[in-house]
């Protein structure tokens, strides 16, 4: 570790015993990463061409920066590589250096560009092409390219780096320099591998003979956190603390960085969590809301608020999380569609509007008008991250800027450089944090209610409302991974109460596992620093607590007994799609397994893993096509060749009336006897039965409070409940002789949770249905053995579903696209032929959002399709909505189908209910 992060970590570790000077926060926002080439794209360096992926290859010896499971970034500043690059602003070819090469993995098209000279090029569909427009040069993303558009490429490439003086040699920019090419067509692409090149100031270089506009490395990194300068590669948030010269690798796939950043004289710890935008990794965001008290929202000027934005916005509401706004892009509105400062007044205005309509949508009530962002007071930042500068309406105020200033400075060559000397972006974002987001001794002391059910009055109540240091150890885990290096899993959480210190003996509440804590560090950037203790309101990582995963509630050993679990961490959406996994070689059969049921699951909660009993196969669940692509890529990663299946998705099995009359059922042995109906539940009680997290027996000793809130919104007696599944239905007693029940309870409940698990028509989960027990009779000791009652448990609602009108529930996407108006019946078309319908169509100039549903089913290649029939313009987001009964044209083939890839036999149960209602 270098002197100066040491000394950083000192001052941290001095500065978190201050609690009102931290801040746990995140960035929500959804950014394309983009702006990247195919590997075979020839890129013109030290003065011959060079296919992408040989240059990365070549320099893999050089310091990385960054290395994860889907992108290496290389730092390359010392080794001399110089390309052509064109300086938009003065009209001068300059040689640059290459100071940074990418290599990322990607998973969608690219789009390939031809010219009228034979040229063609492979980029991404965000990735910038200089455009001759008029007599002006401006910017275009690939996926708006048009025939016809004249894009500007190097006429001859005569300078040679072998001057003495190449580097700061320029050439006058005219016709024997440039030309201006037509583009004569575009179509679509895949690659496994894009790469990117940093080419600072002008960020563009020749690739191809295109010039190819692209990004910094921290443009790719935290532009879109608006925190750090695109110019200054991998700086800590706090560039006024930190040299300038101290360079470090960041990336908003980190999962936590500790910096510190000073207002006068006093600094402030600033804990930021990253968030990624796909809704398929939605379930990261929900883990990581739980452990902070802040949001920073960053919508672009032009686009405004985006699906997942809002998606996310709520998500954080809804724990209590509290936002605030940044507004990017605004060099935007004045670049590109030149608005005046009333039209961009007016821009903005709508998009602070919509947002605190978000606020007044999902906040709790006491907060709505107190956490409703005000520009007046300073809880929105406007700016431009690209050109590093921002500013709140009282720093305006404080320099006397006016928007119609800042269209000035754009109006003059590089009038933005003075900008962000003036009003520098990470001043006004990070003030802003420190003088809106709440510390976690404010925060903690309306979180605790809402995220913990225990005795509010008690000791350690009262330590984690105060967020007592002297009080004992309690920790929310929101992440778990294997570190490679010391090939165990490491906890990250929140400490709400105590601080931790190596050798603590803790408490695993869900697990009931006893551990030792071998190693407690904090986090700086990618790099986990040891540490003696770490303190409340702070964010720590621990070794040792193996069993523990994220949502779990450890504590010190002296309050294990008495201590209430938090809250469980409430998913937006859940695993629906399944593929089933085989390695190509059966010896790797045992390592597959190992990552899947070790690295897979222990790293994301929201995969599951499990075996089809019948084929032997190895099931993946995830909550989206791209969830399950990432994680079987993950497996590959790991040297283990596998085949994958086609994706599949998991269905719900339920009932569309209540049973006719009581089934009876004995159990095998004939000595025991029940009798049950089975009725559909309202969709509000099963999301209820889903939200308490409990598949089991339904006790007061669950949680009291999360018991009694379940009993009034239900109002149920709750004597009469006995079991409730994970996946919405209900086990009710309904007759008087409860007594009856105390010996053979958990057998009930065991035959109740496996009937859950797996339904009578094709082995799918039990969805939204209240079970009733109407009577029981048992035997003696000898003959009312458990596996008796379960199995007639079971066989009994299996009979009452047969009896009931069974169906097929599918899940169902919301689907909402952002498109122009020449496509609109071009994606009803998409929708329509995929059973899809269109709840809406807004229009948001310049664009049109439509907002429908599909089911799961047939949005597999959805993306494709979309990007072919828009030409790569459309944006969408999906998010897993409601159930829906299967169509009944449609129902019998589908359990057909699901019955013989499960190797079901495949005769259906032979009741007149159930025929009548598939055929």
């Amino acid at each position: 570790m270098s002197s100066k992060i040491r000394r950083l970590v000192d001052d941290i570790n001095k500065i978190m015993l201050f609690k009102e000077n931290i801040r746990n926060f995140c960035i929500c926002s959804h950014v394309d990463h983009g702006k990247c080439v195919s590997g075979d794209s020839k890129v013109y360096v030290n003065g011959q061409w060079e296919k992408a992926s040989v240059l990365f290859e070549s320099f893999k010896q050089s310091p990385i920066i960054f290395s994860g499971k889907n992108e290496t970034v290389l730092d390359v500043s010392s080794k001399g590589l110089r390309t052509i690059s064109l300086d938009v602003s003065t009209g001068c070819i300059l040689w640059k250096p290459i100071t940074y090469i990418w290599r990322l993995k990607y998973d969608s098209n690219l789009i390939e560009v031809s010219l009228g000279n034979g040229r063609k090029v492979k980029v991404t569909p965000e990735h910038k092409f200089l455009v001759l427009n008029g007599n002006k040069i401006i910017e275009k993303n690939a996926k708006n390219l048009k025939k016809g558009d004249y894009i500007i490429v190097p006429n001859t490439l005569h300078v040679t780096p072998n001057d003495p003086d190449f580097i700061s040699k320029t050439i006058p920019l005219n016709s024997k320099d440039i030309c201006f090419e037509k583009v004569v067509s575009k179509s679509l692409m895949f690659e496994n591998y894009v790469y990117d090149f940093s080419v600072p100031d002008t960020h563009n270089l020749v690739v191809e003979g295109f010039f190819v506009h692209n990004t910094t490395l921290a443009d790719n990194l935290l532009v879109a956190a608006g925190l750090l300068s695109p110019n200054v590669a991998g700086k800590a948030l706090a560039l006024d603390y930190l040299e300038e010269e101290q360079k470090r690798g960041i990336t908003i796939k980190t999962a936590i960085i500790s910096l510190l950043h000073k207002i006068g004289n006093k600094s402030y710890i600033l804990n930021l969590i990253d968030t990624p935008g796909h809704i398929d990794f939605s379930g990261k965001v929900t883990r990581a809301l739980r452990i902070i008290d802040g949001a920073v929202v960053v919508v672009d000027a032009l686009e405004g608020i985006m699906v997942q934005t809002e998606i996310v916005t709520e998500q954080a509401l809804n724990e209590c999380v509290k936002p605030v706004l940044f507004i990017n892009k605004l060099d935007r509105l004045i670049r590109e569609l030149k608005l005046s400062p009333k039209e961009i007044q007016k821009r903005l205005s709508s998009i602070i509007s919509d947002f605190n309509g978000i606020i007044d949508s999902y906040a709790e009530p006491k907060f709505i008008k107190l956490w409703k962002v005000k520009p007046a007071a300073g809880s929105v930042t406007f700016g431009s991250a690209l050109h590093r500068w921002g500013f709140t309406l009282p720093i305006a105020k404080e320099k006397g800027v006016k928007f119609s200033d800042i269209i000035q400075f754009y109006a003059q060559n590089n009038g933005f450089l003075k900008l962000s000397t003036l009003l520098p972006l990470h001043s006004a974002v990070l003030d802003m944090i420190v003088n809106h987001l709440p510390s976690p001794t404010e925060a903690q002391a309306y979180r605790i209610p809402k995220l913990w059910h225990g005795d509010l009055s008690s000791e350690i109540g009262q330590a984690m409302l105060k967020c007592d240091s002297s009080s004992p150890l309690v920790i929310v885990i929101n992440h778990s991974y294997i570190d490679p290096l010391v090939k165990s899993v490491i906890c990250m959480g929140r400490i709400f109460s105590g601080v931790v210190h190596v050798g603590d003996k803790v408490f695993i509440l869900s697990k009931k596992k006893r551990n030792r804590v071998h190693q407690v560090s904090m986090f700086m950037g990618e790099n986990r620093i040891v540490v003696d203790e770490v303190s409340t309101g702070n964010i720590v990582a621990l070794l040792g607590l193996e069993e523990a995963r994220p949502g779990d509630t450890v504590c010190d050993l002296s309050i294990a007994d008495s201590m209430v679990p938090f809250e469980l961490i409430k998913y937006v959406s859940e695993p629906v799609v399944t593929v089933a996994i085989e390695p190509l070689n059966p010896k790797g059969l045992p390592k597959m397994i190992e990552i899947m049921e070790k690295n897979l699951v222990i790293e994301d909660p929201n995969l599951k893993v499990s075996i089809n009993k019948e084929t032997g196969e190895y099931l993946l669940s995830g909550i989206g096509e791209l969830h399950l692509e990432i994680a079987a890529k993950k497996i590959i990663e790991h040297g283990i060749d596998v085949s994958i299946s086609p994706p599949i998705v998991s269905f719900r099995e339920s009932i569309t009336q209540k049973t006719p009359h009581p089934i009876v059922v004995k159990s095998p042995n004939h000595y025991n006897e029940m009798s049950l109906i089975v009725e559909p539940l309202e969709e509000k009680i099963v999301d209820l039965i889903i939200n308490t997290g409990i598949n089991g027996p339904f006790t007061e000793k669950e949680s009291p409070k999360l018991v009694g809130d379940f009993i009034d919104k239900t109002f149920l007696d709750l004597r009469k409940i006995l079991g409730l599944s994970a996946t919405g239905n209900i086990l009710l007693l309904d007759f008087e002789n409860s007594q009856l029940l105390s010996d053979v309870k958990d057998s009930i409940v065991s035959g109740f949770l496996q009937a859950c698990n797996s339904g009578p028509l094709c082995e799918e989960s039990l969805r939204g249905i209240k079970i009733l027990v109407k009577n029981l009779n048992y035997a003696d000791v000898i003959q009312k053995r458990g596996s008796e009652i379960v199995h007639m448990v079971k066989n009994a609602i299996w009979d009452a579903i047969i009896s009931s009108g069974p169906s097929l529930l599918e899940p169902i996407y919301k689907i909402t696209i952002r498109l122009t108006r020449d496509f609109i019946g071009k994606v009803k078309h998409v929708l329509s032929k995929r059973r899809g319908t269109i709840h809406s169509i807004k229009e948001k100039p310049p664009v049109f959002i439509i907002t429908g549903f599909i089911p799961v089913a047939d949005t597999f290649n959805l993306a494709s399709e979309l990007r072919s029939e828009t030409s790569g313009t459309a944006l969408w987001q999906m998010k897993l909505d409601h159930w829906a009964f299967v169509p009944k044209n449609k129902l019998k083939n589908l359990i057909l189908e699901i019955r013989q890839r499960k190797g079901l036999y495949p005769d259906f149960p032979e009741t007149p209910i159930f025929l009548d209602n598939i055929e």
